[in-house]
């Protein structure tokens, strides 16, 4: 008391300190200060941020003008907002420079509210054209439904992932996005913030990658396919050697029952051999895990050494899952053939289902979050692992084969897969005894799919009277289709390459009735020819075979006036059953 405030502490600087100015000229023009902000270092306290208010006062019996002044300690509030907005201009900086696309929706009523750079690149849209409207209004999801439907329940459960949305750009492309969205309350407000990043050329990869390494295990498994092909031929040849010699109706009878299954025994490993090795992209659908396992198992006992055992241990109660069979059955192969490598003496390979739960598979995956999940076990009785090899098994091109026994991209292609469908595997191994592969992977519920019109059977057509023109280049097949077509009371024409089936359409075109044609034909191919005569008689029937054919180039070949197609090879039973159907009146 009685000291004069710029004498305490002597913090002031040199020189009159300013608001002893302003407060002198408050006193001189008798004006008041206003919120004047300064900052001062004390010597114990540190640099401190004041607010200054004063006016001045008359007071009773006091010759001059006093000041009252009020000085608040504003240095936490400034912290704090300078903080703040250093925080907004760090969060501006990453969402204007991020390499992903982010965009907010009001929480409310879903409109996009900001869109960052790298969405309008993504997508292809200005941002005014993204600002304002509902996403799913816009033409960038295949199922708009769905992508509402998840932003409502997103609402309530403030977080969803989505490893592969699919999303059509302005210039109709389509990417693959890996998605994730948060709810979260900014200000005052309630927002769901979208972070999407293109994984479009990752996946192109991981394809490629696949590919490659579907090849590489074909060629593994050529010695023991030309095996049981070898086994197969020798089968046919000595049964057809009988029926050559004659003898009575029950003898030639079974020997025509033997070439028949040795027939189909040779089709069917070649259609599984052409399913694992198609070029596909990921396609998921309902998959009977138990029924992939046993065909897994009947081709690796068909191609595998005689001195490895096939045990299969199938859990009936396994529920089917939603997933892409031929990655899996690609995965499954990977497992078995590393199995069989790591058995050169020969030993047991057991496959095996089963049901477990979320409760106990977090003990050992604590981000498991599906109810159950169907295990699948691939073990041997091999050489096993140590723990350093144990521990980069998964990473590519890693191995401790010999160069040409692998190139070391198997376990990591299972890997891939196991995560492509959000599931989980784990190993367990110890050198000398052998190795354990658990695959986990989630069982979720999803719409029952109906087969298409096109895959559904139909009844027999009576047969009539019609000519057909049989295109085949393998000269015993076409003379037996032609025999065998002729004797259920057709007329038959023959042709053995594309030209020549268009010369001889040309000069029986009003009496051919049906085309039975080859794909892979000399000169120019079946699809081709077909084509031609189409043009020459648009309502010409036809039914195209083919050993290569998948669904989709069925569908296609349908609904491009093809009446059915039949693969190779074919019985007489399918061919005519084929014929009946193509013939069959329309409506």
């Amino acid at each position: 008391e009685g000291q004069f405030l710029f004498d305490l502490g002597g913090e002031w600087g040199e020189g009159p300190p300013p608001l002893k100015i302003l407060l002198e000229e408050a006193v001189e023009k008798r004006e008041s200060v206003r919120d004047f902000e300064f900052d001062i270092d004390f010597a114990h306290l540190g640099r401190k941020t004041l607010v200054a208010n004063a006016r001045p006062v008359k007071l009773a019996g006091e010759p001059a003008s006093l000041i009252l002044l009020a000085l608040e300690d504003i240095t936490e509030r400034k912290i704090a907002v300078e903080e703040l907005e250093a925080s907004e201009a760090q969060y501006r900086r990453l969402f204007e420079t991020a390499r992903e696309g982010i965009w907010i929706l009001d929480a409310r009523s879903g409109k996009i509210l900001e869109a960052n750079p790298f969405v309008t690149e993504l997508l292809g849209f200005e941002e005014s054209e993204l600002v304002g409207k509902l996403p799913w209004q816009l033409p960038i999801y295949p199922e708009p439904r769905t992508a509402e439907r998840r932003f409502h329940a997103l609402r309530d459960a403030t977080f969803d992932y989505e490893p592969d949305l699919a999303m059509t750009t302005k210039d109709g492309r389509t990417l693959l996005v890996e998605a994730i969205s948060s709810a979260y309350v900014a200000g005052n407000r309630n927002v769901v913030q979208c972070n999407m990043r293109d994984l479009t050329e990752r996946r192109r990869l991981e394809d490629e990658l696949r590919q490659v390494q579907k090849l590489e295990s074909i060629g593994r498994l050529a010695g023991g396919i030309a095996h049981d092909f070898n086994n197969i031929l020798n089968i046919i040849s000595a049964y057809g050697t009988l029926l050559a010699k004659g003898g009575d109706a029950t003898k030639r009878s079974q020997s025509a029952d033997a070439i028949d299954k040795a027939v189909q025994r040779g089709a069917a490993l070649v259609r599984q051999l052409l399913t694992f090795a198609r070029r596909d992209g990921t396609r998921f659908e309902k998959v009977d895990l138990n029924a992939l396992l046993r065909e897994l198992a009947s081709m690796v006992s068909e191609t595998f050494p005689k001195s490895i055992r096939i045990d299969v241990e199938l859990d009936p109660d396994v529920p089917p899952i939603k997933a892409d069979p031929n990655q899996l059955h690609q995965a499954l192969l990977n497992l078995c053939v590393n199995a069989r490598d790591a058995m050169p003496e020969g030993g047991e390979l057991k496959l095996a289902t089963a049901v477990t739960t979320r409760e106990k598979l977090q003990a050992r995956f604590p981000e498991a979050t599906e109810d159950r999940y169907a295990c699948i076990g691939v073990s041997d009785k091999g050489q096993g692992m140590d723990d350093q090899t144990r521990n980069r098994i998964f990473e590519p091109f890693f191995t401790t084969k010999k160069a040409e026994q692998g190139s070391g991209l198997g376990l990591a292609v299972v890997y891939g897969v196991v995560n492509a469908h959000s599931g989980f595997i784990d190993v367990v191994t110890e050198k000398g005894t052998g190795t354990s592969f658990s695959i986990y992977l989630p069982v979720r519920s999803f719409d029952e799919e109906r087969p298409a019109p096109e895959d559904q059977q139909v009844a027999t057509a009576a047969v009539t009277s019609e000519t057909i023109l049989v295109v085949e280049d393998e000269e015993l097949l076409l003379d037996s289709l032609k025999s065998l077509i002729e004797a259920e009371g057709f007329r038959v024409l023959t042709a053995r390459d594309g030209i020549e089936a268009i010369e001889t359409f040309e000069k029986h075109r009003e009496d051919v009735g049906l085309v039975l044609a080859d794909l892979g034909l000399p000169r120019l191919g079946g699809w081709e020819a077909l084509a031609r005569m189409r043009k020459l008689k648009p309502e010409i029937r036809a039914i195209v075979a083919s050993g290569t054919l998948d669904l989709s180039q069925r569908a296609e070949m349908r609904r491009s006036g093809v009446q059915t197609t039949i693969r190779k090879p074919y019985t007489a039973a399918e061919m005519l059953g084929a014929i009946r159907q193509a013939l069959r009146p329309l409506g």
